[in-house]
This record gives structure tokens, C-alpha cells and sequence, in this order.
């Protein structure tokens, strides 16, 4: 008996087999549980007797689908419309557990040996293998030929018993997790595909044995000796004598004269029998249960390499149907029972584990929308442009119209509540301006007030373009900034935690100036943080500058300066600076905790494991946001300085344009303008614009993290 059976027989005597251990498997005929019935075939027969044939190609085209997803353990969220969400939670002590549940087998092999035994029989089980302080270590299936489900008094399934190689091992329902689709008749019993089509099914083996039987014994054609007029019959004699000279001549396997014409005697014919019509029937009956079996798993024959069109788009529409309506309903099954059965008895009620997402989006219908949406004047073009990932256009945030519609140049103003005005200007204003041309005429000739025109060059800049714009980069660079910092978070636990397994007992709570501060302050950290970190900042500023010269009209350079990279160089040495100071601070307020309490080191391991588990994902979307609009705003304003034609810059919130987003007091500036060297007061910290403090300096976390203000260009006359 291992230490932790030990243990667990000291605390509660009556139970003793706990799940401390991985089970021994024994194959054979098992007894049948309470709630198996007549109409459901045993496991025996479904895992053995029917795993053959068509349905077993489709069983294991089934698993085999579902082995390739990835699972992930996630957190429920709402999103900007109101919509729930799933987020990942990267790097949960669970995660582990799911990519490599036990030493033998890996996750794609535990999901396709799950999903086969789902599909056969209805349901499938793992064991919760504990390292005897609760937490799952390890997780072995079991066959539901092997399980046997038991009644209680007070609920239909109690426990369940393993018969393994040493007999019998019971198991508590929370030791379990129980995989199955319910069967409408009795629903604490799985009911798989099998099942209902027994009957099918042994049609189906039945013609394919006894067209085994014709090929294999009997496929010669049948003829017989048709006797004329004149024919002498012999006797019984003669007769096998004739049949033994026959068969040595003329038979299929070991014939002297096979494939060679026949002697007959004299007097006789040789006639064949119809025999051939039997066996095509037997051929097509096959193919028609063949094609019953594959729709009732729900996999189209070309997922098997059976191409019935050379469409591509077909074949696209197969993997589509196949993943809809087929994987995803087992992939959803399986995904409830791990977070109900596994990850919310564990780590609580907000965790949820979920299969990456796999179903392809119906292309097709995408387009439609997308084509139907810019005809209706739903999106504008730099608004598809932006969803695929791609540039803006400065004629992009103009509808799509057709040849009946009133010509539009882009100024045309909405009413006063729409998105078109511009910030400081009254609606109206741009459609009283004359055109350029004929200018001179429109007024009297002594009037000083300049005539504005149509054709601004500043169009493209208008604030809802802009929006748009930022939303893009925020799409292209924030996720990418994301998984870095994940990274670098990975490579700071694994330092942190090889560091506090070294420290003597007396020396953990690290509540001073130390090694931790050499090690994540050092320079193999920093070296890590420039190489992963820094260059995604410098080219966020590099693509918003080269944006801003194209879009004013200016002809651009291809890289910064000099004294701009260095800026951006610095910015990185302020962030891992500021992001350590944070991080040290948790480390050593958990540890103080840790040792005051007397944690173990194995307790305190956890401490800083949860350290940086629950805050990495937050705290690396967040440091990201707040370093791609720095990096963004910082390299718009280069492009304003480089491009010769803006004397200004005008601050943007972004509430109008994302509603749930909340404006702090200190930014509601929306439409404020200042000289392009001048600050904005954000209630007394001067800044150069959003994310950046006055002369390029940091500001405040008050006034920078996951701020969505923005800029956009002032040109002379517009100030």
C-alpha cells in the first residue's frame, strides 16, 4: 500500500481503495451493471462483436477528428455587445493535466480511445488519479466494459466498480468522470450509435460474410450436364469417376486444365447457372447499409477519402457538416463533463474547460454578409478591410453605392448626432462651404472668410476613421504582444521556482533587496524581454507612422530615426522595470505569508505557481494594450513631425464609438485641440497625447493603462 493509501486508511477506515493509483485492467466477460437493458447490446458486444466493418471506419474517422482538438481550460466573460464569452486561462495548474493526462497515454490518445467508446457504446469513464492532498494528477479511462455502475438509495448511481486484474475496486462518484450521452428511455445509460442500429448492423455483416463465403469457396459458376437424346447416363461408378477427372482438370485452385475449354462426353451440353444476379444485389445491399451506417455517425464518405465530388467547395462543405453536426456535439459532451466532473469541484465555479475552436466558418455566408452589409451601407469598406487584417484606404470610409445614388464625396455631414461631423464643428458647417472651383463667384468678393473645401485633405482623418484604424492595430499587435509576455511570464515562474527550491528553509520569505532581485532584474530576463517584447513595440510605432505619412499624403521614409529607436529602447527598459517591481511585490507578499503561516516549500511553490497563474493572462492583455497605443500614438506623432503639413493634433475619447468603454474624468477632451508640440492637462499631469507624458516621458498609471483615447491631425486653417 502507497504512503498516500496509508494515509487516506487512517483518515477514513472505510475507504480504503481510493484513487490514489492508476487502475489494472482486465479484459474479459464482465458483469453487466443495474441499468443495462434489453435493448442495449452489453459493452461486450458493442466494444468487440460490432467494432468491425463500416462502423468501425466510422468510429475511428470520429476519433481521430476529435483527437486532433486541443483542449483548453477557460474563464466565462462578456464581451463589448453584451455576449458571453469564453476566455483561455494559459498556464492553469489543470492545463497539464489535460495535454498529458497520464505517463502511458497522451491527450490524443485518451480523446480518440473517449470518443470511440462514446460513439459504440454511449458513454465512456476516467479515473481521477490524486497526489493525496485533492488535486488531480493524473487521469486514466477506463472501458465500459470494465465499469459497473451501482444504485443507492438516494440517487440512481452511487459509486462504480472496476473489475480489474485484482478484482474489484469501488469508487465514489466523485472520483469519476462519467462521460455519456443519455438514452432517452433510461437516462442514467449511455446510448451510443450501435444500439439502435443493431439490426442494420447484423444485416450488414451477414451479406458481407456470405459474399466472403461465395468469393472465398464457391466462386466458380455453377453448371450442370445437360443430357441429349442419345446420351448413354452413366452409373454411379462412372459418374465419380467423371467428377474426380473434372475437378483435377478444372478446378479454380489446383486444375490441371484450368482456364482451358472442357471436354464433354458425348451426347451432353454444359449449361451455367444464374448465379451472378445474387451476388450484384448482395453488392449493392452493401453499399446501401454502408451509406445508412455512415449517415447515422454522421461522417460523408469523402472524409474517408471517398470522393464523390472533385469540388473543392463540397469537400469544404463535408468538413464543415462533419465538424457541425457530428464532432462538435461529442466534443461538447466531453468538454461538460471535464468541467463539471473535474475543473469546478477543484478550482471553483467560474472555470470551465472548452476544446479550442475547430468548426471552419461557412466562407461562403461570410461573404454574403459582408457583400449585403456594404451594399445596406452596415460597414464601410475600411471596416471589412479591417476585420481580414488589411491596410485602410483613404477613400475607404465611404459607402458603396451604385450608379443610381446621389454622387458623395465624403464630406457630406449626418445629423447633429451622427459619427460623420467633425470633432468642434457644428453640423452643417461643410455643407454651406463652396467648392474651390468658382470660389471667387460663390460670395462677395471682399469677404475674408476663407472658402473650406470639399475635398479636404484631412477626410481620412476623421475621427470614426480613425477609430477604425485603431481597432485594426489593436487586432494585428496585441495579440501578438500577448503570447510574448505570456512567455516571459512562463520563463520568470520557472526561474522564480528554481531559485526558491535552492533557498535554505530560513531564507524563502525574500522580503528584502536579494537573489530575487538579481535573477528577474538580471540580465538574462532583460535579454529575454528585449528579444520578445521590444521589437513588437517598435514595429506597432513604425506601422502607425508609415500609416500617417501615406494618409497625409507624404512621402515616406523607410525607418525611424535614430534618437526614435532609442526612445522606444528606453520605453522597453521602463516597462520590465516597472513590470518586475510588480511582480517581486507579489512574489514576496505571498511568501511572507507562506512562511508565517509555516507553509512547506511545496506550499509555498504553489504560492508563487498562483502568483503567476492568475494575474498572468490579465496583467499581459493589459500591459499590452497600454504599450501598443503608447508605441501607436508615439509613431503617429512622428509621422505628424515628418510629413511638413500638420501644425496641431486633436484628442479623441473613444466612448461614442465603443459605448461599454468607460471615459476617465481626466480624458474628456473629445475634440480638444493644441499646436503640435503643445500637451493636453489631464487634470494637471501634462501629456503629449494618449499613453504618452509631456517630452515623451511615462505617465502615470492613472492616466495610462488600457486607455482607448486617440489622436487625430490638425492642418493649417483647421486650428
Amino acid at each position: 500500500m502507497t504512503w498516500r493509501a496509508r494515509l487516506a486508511s487512517w483518515l477514513a477506515p472505510d475507504l480504503v481503495a481510493r484513487a490514489f493509483s492508476a487502475p489494472e485492467y482486465r479484459f474479459g466477460t464482465m458483469r453487466q451493471g443495474i441499468t443495462n437493458t434489453e435493448n442495449q447490446p452489453t459493452p461486450e458486444q458493442l466494444l468487440v462483436d460490432a467494432f468491425r466493418g463500416t462502423q468501425a471506419i466510422a468510429a475511428r474517422a470520429v476519433a481521430r477528428r476529435v483527437g486532433d482538438l486541443e483542449l483548453l481550460v477557460a474563464r466565462r466573460e462578456r464581451n463589448a455587445r453584451g455576449e458571453s464569452d469564453f476566455v483561455e486561462i494559459p498556464q492553469h495548474p489543470l492545463t497539464p493535466v489535460l495535454e498529458r493526462p497520464n505517463p502511458l497515454l497522451t491527450r490524443l490518445q485518451v480523446l480518440r480511445v473517449l470518443s470511440f467508446w462514446i460513439t459504440q457504446t454511449g458513454e465512456a469513464y476516467l479515473l481521477k488519479v490524486t497526489n493525496g492532498a485533492g488535486a488531480v494528477r493524473e487521469l486514466w479511462p477506463m472501458s465500459p466494459r470494465n465499469v459497473e455502475r451501482v444504485a443507492g438509495s438516494a440517487s440512481p448511481v452511487s459509486s462504480f466498480v472496476f473489475h480489474g486484474e485484482r478484482g474489484e475496486t469501488r469508487y465514489r462518484t466523485d472520483e469519476v468522470v462519467w462521460i455519456f450521452d443519455p438514452d432517452p428511455a433510461y437516462p442514467f445509460q449511455g446510448l451510443g450509435i450501435v444500439g439502435p442500429q443493431a439490426r442494420p448492423i447484423d444485416s450488414s455483416n451477414f451479406a458481407a460474410a456470405t459474399l466472403r463465403e461465395h468469393y472465398q469457396n464457391d466462386a466458380t459458376p455453377k453448371t450442370v450436364l445437360l443430357a441429349k437424346e442419345e446420351a448413354r447416363l452413366p452409373d454411379l461408378a462412372q459418374r465419380k469417376e467423371f467428377e474426380a477427372d473434372w475437378k483435377n482438370r478444372y478446378g479454380r485452385l489446383t486444375g490441371s486444365a484450368r482456364n482451358t475449354p472442357a471436354f464433354l462426353p458425348s451426347g451432353f451440353d454444359l449449361k451455367e447457372l444464374g448465379a451472378g444476379m445474387d451476388v450484384d444485389q448482395t453488392r449493392a445491399y452493401l453499399e446501401f447499409e454502408r451509406d445508412a451506417l455512415l449517415m447515422a455517425n454522421g461522417v460523408p464518405r469523402s472524409i474517408l477519402g471517398d470522393v464523390v465530388d472533385a469540388n473543392r467547395a463540397a469537400a469544404e462543405t463535408n468538413q464543415l457538416v462533419f465538424d457541425l453536426h457530428t464532432i462538435q456535439p461529442q466534443a461538447n459532451l466531453i468538454a461538460d463533463a471535464l468541467t463539471y466532473q473535474l475543473a469546478q469541484p477543484d478550482y471553483g465555479p467560474e472555470l470551465f474547460v472548452r476544446f479550442r475552436e475547430f468548426v471552419s466558418e461557412d466562407k461562403e455566408f461570410r461573404l454574403r454578409e459582408e457583400t449585403a452589409d456594404l451594399l445596406a451601407k452596415v460597414r464601410t469598406i475600411n471596416e471589412v478591410r479591417g476585420a481580414r487584417g488589411l491596410e485602410t484606404v483613404d477613400w475607404g470610409d465611404q459607402p458603396v453605392g451604385s450608379f443610381g445614388d446621389v454622387p458623395y464625396t465624403g464630406e457630406e455631414r449626418n445629423p447633429p448626432d451622427t459619427l460623420g461631423t467633425q470633432p468642434g464643428e457644428a453640423p452643417g458647417d461643410a455643407q454651406d462651404a463652396p467648392d474651390d472651383e468658382g470660389a471667387a463667384d460663390a460670395g462677395d468678393p471682399g469677404d475674408e472668410q476663407p472658402a473650406r473645401s470639399r475635398a479636404h485633405p484631412a477626410a481620412p482623418w476623421t475621427p470614426k476613421a480613425e477609430w477604425v484604424r485603431v481597432m485594426q492595430r489593436d487586432r494585428e499587435f496585441v495579440p501578438v504582444l500577448v503570447s510574448r509576455l505570456r512567455r516571459l511570464f512562463a520563463a520568470q515562474r520557472s526561474a522564480v521556482l528554481e531559485l526558491l527550491a535552492t533557498q535554505p528553509a530560513n531564507a524563502r520569505a525574500w522580503s528584502r533587496a536579494d537573489e530575487l532581485d538579481d535573477l528577474l532584474d538580471g540580465g538574462d530576463l532583460r535579454r529575454l524581454f528585449d528579444l520578445l517584447v521590444t521589437p513588437i513595440s517598435i514595429d506597432a510605432a513604425q506601422a502607425s507612422r508609415q500609416n500617417a505619412l501615406a494618409l497625409l499624403k507624404a512621402k515616406p521614409s523607410l525607418s525611424f530615426t535614430d534618437a526614435a529607436v532609442q526612445y522606444l529602447e528606453r520605453k522597453g527598459a521602463e516597462l520590465v522595470t516597472f513590470t518586475n517591481a510588480t511582480t517581486k511585490k507579489r512574489i514576496r507578499t505571498t511568501l511572507a505569508k507562506g512562511t508565517a503561516e509555516g507553509d512547506s516549500l511545496d506550499q509555498l511553490t504553489k504560492r508563487v505557481r498562483k502568483v503567476f497563474s492568475d494575474a498572468s493572462e490579465h496583467r499581459a492583455r493589459t500591459i499590452a494594450r497600454t504599450e501598443i497605443l503608447q508605441a501607436v500614438q508615439f509613431g503617429q506623432l512622428e509621422g505628424y513631425r515628418d510629413s511638413g503639413r500638420v501644425v496641431g493634433k486633436r484628442w479623441n475619447d473613444a466612448q461614442i464609438y465603443s459605448p461599454p468603454h468607460e471615459v476617465r474624468d481626466a480624458h474628456r477632451l473629445d475634440g480638444e485641440a493644441v499646436e503640435l508640440g503643445g500637451t493636453f492637462d489631464l487634470d494637471g499631469e501634462a501629456a503629449d497625447g494618449p499613453g504618452i507624458g509631456a517630452g515623451g516621458t511615462r505617465l502615470s498609471a492613472a492616466n495610462a493603462i488600457n486607455c482607448r483615447c486617440f489622436l487625430t491631425p490638425v492642418l493649417e486653417g483647421d486650428l
